[in-house]
Order: C-alpha cells, then structure tokens, then sequence
C-alpha cells in the first residue's frame, strides 16, 4: 500500500462510502495491525479491519508452580506462539512488563515453539495463564459467569512488574511483581493467581 492510503469504495449496510484505506500497526506488529477507513467526503472513522488473525492452539507447557500444564496459547504461526488466547470471553493475554512499571511498554511472552521452552523470568507468565483460564472455567461451569465482570471483559495478566514482589488486581488487570531476591519464586501460583 503506498505511503498515504488508497482511495476506495466502502459498502456498509448497503450504503457506498468513498473512502482512504490506510494500512496502520503498532510499533510492535504482533499487537495490533488494521486497515483503518477513512470517510474521504467528512472524515469520520468508519470502520477498522483487524488484520490479524487468532488462532487458539492448545498445548502443554512447563510452568514453575505446578509442572506440565494444559493451556491455550495463540499460534501465530509454526515457530510464534504467544501467551494469550481469545476462547474465553475477551480473552487472556499474558504480557511481560521487564521490571517496568509502565503498562503501555509490557511486551509480548513468545516462544518459537510449542514447548514453551523461555527464559526462566518469563515461565511465570505460564502460571498466570493457567491460573487464570483455570479461574475463568471455574466461574463460568460452576456460576455461569462469563469472566469477573459476567460480560466477557478481557483477561490481562502481567508479570515482572518494577522490582516488587506485590502481586494485586488494577484496572489494568493481574499484576505479579518480580521478587528483588532471586531466590524467591514470583507470586504466580495457582492459589495467589485464582
């Protein structure tokens, strides 16, 4: 797509818009990436199409607290799979904030397989997937409820947050804090994260 946009035509509910066709991502492309229209007559947003598309893949993978798990992860493609997943109401997604406490530059927990076979600072990231897909059914099997919020509000957990070992709930979602002693296992168990 060239630099600026295509100028297309649009239909929306049997209705026809002359429209800029723009190609926009995130800086970090396994985030987000969509064809955004452009009204081209008043300018008004008309409609975004994700570009990405998710693929639930479940698997089994190593997690500190509780050996081999069951969870689903999403399959981007053969060697990209990432913590996250969109079977469960909006969705899980796991991200790593790297001993930050600025949510907006949390990053992606990727293996280049199946295994789940990555860096021991980030195999906590697997816990908190569990714990939470684990929480999500439990609620949902034995209440009927769809997530915390019974309206499919989307999961999000990060891991390695600054260099806390506080673990707690904010309207950003799970927190888990990295322990500042090496020796002590983050806070991601199943009793902590449930």
């Amino acid at each position: 797509m060239k630099a600026g946009g295509n100028l297309v035509i649009l239909p929306i509910e049997n209705n026809y818009h002359l429209s800029w066709k723009f190609d926009v991502y995130t800086i970090s492309p396994t985030e987000k990436r969509v064809f955004a229209y452009i009204d081209a007559m008043t300018g008004n947003y008309l409609f975004e199409e994700d570009r990405f598309q998710y693929i639930d893949h479940p698997v089994n993978a190593p997690s500190v607290y509780n050996g081999t798990v069951p969870i689903v992860c999403d399959s981007v493609n053969t060697t990209l799979f990432i913590l996250r997943e969109t079977g469960r109401g909006g969705g899980i997604e796991i991200r790593n904030m790297n001993n930050g406490g600025n949510y907006a530059t949390a990053t992606d927990i990727t293996s280049q397989s199946s295994a789940w076979n990555i860096l021991p600072t980030q195999q906590h990231g697997i816990d908190v997937l569990f714990g939470l897909e684990s929480s999500y059914d439990y609620f949902l099997q034995q209440f009927g409820r769809n997530s915390i919020d019974n309206a499919g509000l989307k999961l999000n957990g990060f891991i390695n947050y600054s260099n806390s070992g506080v673990s707690l709930f904010n309207t950003n979602g799970f927190v888990f804090g990295k322990q500042q002693d090496s020796t002590i296992l983050p806070a991601t168990s199943l009793e902590i994260v449930a």
